[in-house]
């Protein structure tokens, strides 16, 4: 018969005195502190998830009352740098994901295919996501989020002769950032 070893106090153990806790091998007296120990951990990993979700929950709520006026001398670039003004302190890395899936329905008699009705909608979700990607800034104090990086796609499929499902995916990221406007 081969022994085992305890996983917690390395005490050799036969297999029949023995206790599997997450993949692990226990003595039977430290099998019931592991599994306690792992109760714990996932209980606070559960109450870490909640919070975060409350967390989230107050974001977007208060992202709904942020207009475009309030977000509007907050500038957006590519870039790293801008040349309205210095960068003086580099607040957080923001992001806005996006995935909206719809159908376009094509009107025979209307001149606009459905690819040009799908690139409409697209235009339109990278619009709202920017517009969204300000309400960040704003919240996190920025004058601007330099260094935006747009990864987006875009799938079509048609399901009839005046139906297409459109699937749009969009992840923009960039560094808010607080400026001087003395050069």
């Amino acid at each position: 018969m081969t022994m085992h070893e305890c996983a917690r106090c390395s005490k050799p153990i036969e297999p029949i005195a023995s206790e599997g806790v997450e993949g692990l091998v226990y003595c039977l007296a430290c099998a019931e502190r592991a599994r306690q120990s792992v109760k714990t951990k996932k209980a606070e990993v559960h109450k870490e998830k909640r919070e975060i979700l409350r967390e989230r929950d107050a974001i977007e709520q208060e992202m709904r009352t942020i207009t475009e006026e309030d977000t509007q001398h907050i500038k957006v670039s590519t870039t790293d740098t801008l040349e309205t003004g210095r960068i003086i302190d580099y607040i957080d890395v923001i992001s806005v994901q996006d995935i909206v899936f719809q159908d376009i329905h094509i009107d025979p008699v209307q001149a606009e295919g459905h690819h040009e009705l799908a690139e409409k909608l697209f235009r339109n979700r990278i619009e709202l996501s920017l517009s969204k990607l300000r309400k960040r800034a704003y919240l996190v104090g920025a004058d601007a989020v330099v260094g935006v990086h747009i990864d987006s796609a875009m799938e079509q499929n048609p399901e009839s002769d005046i139906t297409v499902a459109v699937a749009i995916k969009l992840n923009i990221t960039g560094t808010a950032v607080r400026l001087t406007t003395h050069l």
